[in-house]
């Protein structure tokens, strides 16, 4: 087994049968994320993802390690694109569509360890919402950080500046 999920208590993969391991189309997912993965041709789900897109869609918190190429990106990416178009579907039927956008802010932080794969990443979250309103946005360091912040909307943008400053953020959790 080449990917290793961990979540309080053993597992066993799910059963595809062979000619149609397309866990997506299982999955009731948003129809914006849907023509998302159809854009990118996405017909075969990896592994890893058929062993962590259904729990982390049922909100599991998962630990995952996987070697590269494995299809972890896609692997998040769909749970939390899942989690935030649904949000904002909800908020949208009983609000203007325009003004829930507009005040949404930043909706998810994802942290990764080098420049080059924060773009990789936000290559991928861009063509998997590129049908939906969301946009994703990186922020690296360096001095591209406070041009990245200007492209990012609300009142996030201002804490989120607090948070690159020195001191300005402990994770604990």
């Amino acid at each position: 087994n080449n990917a290793e999920l961990q979540y309080g208590m053993p597992i066993t993969p799910p059963k595809f049968p062979a000619e149609r391991n397309h866990v997506f189309e299982d999955l009731h997912l948003d129809r914006h994320l849907r023509l998302g993965i159809d854009a990118l041709a996405l017909t075969t789900a990896t592994e890893v993802q058929q062993l962590t897109v259904p729990p982390a869609l049922q909100g599991k918190d998962l630990l995952v390690t996987a070697e590269t190429g494995s299809g972890k990106t896609l692997a998040y990416l769909i749970p939390l694109a899942q989690k935030i178009l649904a949000a904002r579907s909800a908020q949208a039927a009983t609000q203007d569509a325009t003004q829930t956008a507009r005040q949404a802010g930043t909706l998810a932080l994802i942290l990764v360890p080098t420049r080059e794969l924060a773009r990789q990443v936000l290559k991928q979250c861009r063509e998997l919402l590129a049908l939906s309103s969301v946009k994703a946005q990186a922020i690296t360091g360096g001095a591209a950080v406070y041009a990245a912040l200007d492209a990012l909307a609300g009142d996030a943008t201002e804490r989120l500046a607090n948070c690159l400053s020195p001191g300005g953020v402990v994770l604990n959790h």
